[in-house]
């Protein structure tokens, strides 16, 4: 008996309609300087699925060639493996199949003949990154394959065309190999809205994602299409309508216009709408954090909650805030107030100094288990290593610990929490590096020696105090009104030394090192 894997692709095809293969990108030059997250594409949802190939309960009625020779630029499909054979079918493969293999060469062909387009491949996939590379390699697509950071602003079609890397994939499964880094998590990069009818609301994906998948199509509980539907759904100025309307209440510009019998009703002219009133930003899209990167250095606001908002993240599952992904041990929630933000600032001065990449939270993460990893570029580097790159992380105590890098590869450091910990900021440094520490202000003297310290530490003050020993999880281990604390039995680290005045009750704050 077949063993069957489920995967869903979808092939987002970006047409340059000139054959002179610079002077236009997308069919239209003042695409050119536009980011690839600045264009709207048309999307054919289960494009395979069409009378033309002789499929049952069609989506369309034309196939995939005829879709792309029309201005079809996405192509979702469902993929499965048959006994390592990867063959695309909708449900059951009696109402119609084909081999996987057909539509990725006929993309190579595209590419090849068609110098100026962009094809992005979209993968809902229960298989393997592996068994998908397999396919790519077969049919010739590896050298067009292009690799985006989650944290980088994606370049222009320009930019795409140029260094011929017109090829991107993105998968829901998150199993990719370091070598793998062309295979990109999609909701590391997306959100789209509810599919299966006509609506607004957001469904997979964080809205803080740079790519709105579109779902405009109405289907039967199957998933298959209704030709009556989409010629209502698809003619304007109904649609152009709900988009636009979508697109002003989500303050978002929607990239993968996902329809069924594309053929019908407007669909090509409300894509043609939605970038001719798009000018784009004009930004070149290079790695890392280059000069004038608005929305990173004019809005470094990545999520805000207020009025009671939430964030839950599911167990193993993960959020990406622009270059630092969460993924928790257990469910876990992010409530307001918070915001997080990330700076490209760096911390301190050469040579202690961290890399150019800070995250900060306005209201600690506490008890929070699970994996961090911390990704970075060339140009966040500074004076910091690769190889002695360490996880830097303050909690609400305002004390930084480092912690050793879990995995060996480059541009990303790893670190699994298997005890809770309480986050307000995360960077990179040097494992050498002692990140400072800004201090309660010092409303009367007190002087705390000898720091570091290896038994007792004492204090000098004339009056009388309440002192808490803080550990770098925000945990008190010690509370005294003594002046001679007995820190033999704590753990070696960084702590914080919370000095209260009896009377006044000002506050000071002190960073010690337990030897």
């Amino acid at each position: 008996m077949s063993k069957y894997v489920s995967c869903f692709i979808g092939f987002i095809l970006c047409f340059f309609f000139t054959t002179n293969s610079f002077s236009q990108c997308n069919g239209a030059s003042d695409s050119c300087n536009k980011r690839y997250d600045e264009v709207a594409y048309l999307t054919t949802h289960n494009a395979f699925n069409s009378g033309q190939d002789g499929f049952s309960f069609p989506n369309h009625n034309t196939n995939i060639e005829t879709q792309l020779n029309a201005g079809v630029r996405g192509l979702m499909i469902d993929v499965y493996d048959d006994n390592g054979t990867s063959v695309v079918y909708h449900g059951f493969s009696f109402l119609g199949s084909e081999l996987l293999s057909t539509y990725l060469n006929e993309i190579k062909i595209f590419l090849d003949n068609n110098p100026n387009e962009i094809v992005t491949i979209i993968l809902e996939c229960y298989t393997t990154a592996n068994a998908i590379e397999n396919d790519m390699i077969q049919a010739g697509l590896a050298n067009y394959l292009h690799t985006q950071n989650t944290f980088s602003p994606w370049p222009t079609l320009q930019t795409m065309i140029d260094t011929n890397k017109r090829l991107v994939v993105l998968s829901d499964k998150n199993d990719a190999s370091s070598s793998q880094a062309w295979y990109h998590y999609v909701w590391d990069f997306a959100v789209e809205n509810n599919y299966g009818s006509i609506n607004c609301d957001y469904n997979r994906g964080n809205p803080a994602n740079n790519l709105f998948i579109f779902n405009h199509f109405v289907t039967s509980g199957t998933g298959t299409g209704n030709a009556s539907n989409a010629l209502m759904a698809n003619s304007s100025p109904y649609f152009i309508d709900h988009v636009t309307q979508c697109q002003q209440s989500k303050n978002k510009f929607p990239n993968f216009i996902t329809v069924d019998f594309y053929e019908l009703g407007d669909s090509m002219g409300v894509v043609n709408q939605l970038n001719a009133a798009n000018p784009g930003s004009g930004d070149a899209g290079s790695s890392g954090n280059p000069p004038g990167n608005d929305s990173d250095n004019t809005e470094p606001k990545i999520i805000q909650l207020e009025n009671g908002g939430q964030i839950i993240i599911k167990a193993h599952a993960s959020l990406n805030l622009k270059g630092m992904k969460l993924t928790p041990n257990v469910d876990y929630a992010i409530t307001a107030d918070n915001t997080a933000t990330r700076s490209l600032e760096a911390l301190g001065s050469a040579p202690s100094e961290s890399m150019a990449r800070v995250f900060n939270f306005t209201s600690a993460i506490n008890d929070f288990t699970g994996k961090i990893i911390y990704y970075y570029d060339d140009v966040d580097m500074g004076t910091v290593t690769h190889d002695d790159a360490v996880l830097q992380v303050k909690g609400d105590t305002d004390l930084w610990n480092n912690y050793t890098d879990e995995d060996s590869d480059d541009h990303q450091v790893t670190y699994n929490f298997n005890s809770l910990i309480n986050l307000k900021s995360v960077t990179v440094s040097a494992s050498t590096t002692t990140l400072s520490i800004n201090p309660v202000t010092e409303y009367f003297d007190v002087l705390i020696f000898p720091n570091p310290v290896t038994s007792s530490l004492n204090i000098k003050y004339e009056g009388e105090l309440n002192t808490t020993v803080i550990n770098v999880l925000g945990r008190s281990v010690i509370k005294t009104q003594s002046k001679i604390i007995n820190m033999n039995n704590l753990p070696t680290g960084i702590y914080l030394i919370k000095t209260i005045d009896r009377v006044s009750n000002k506050t000071n704050s002190y960073k010690v090192i337990k030897k």
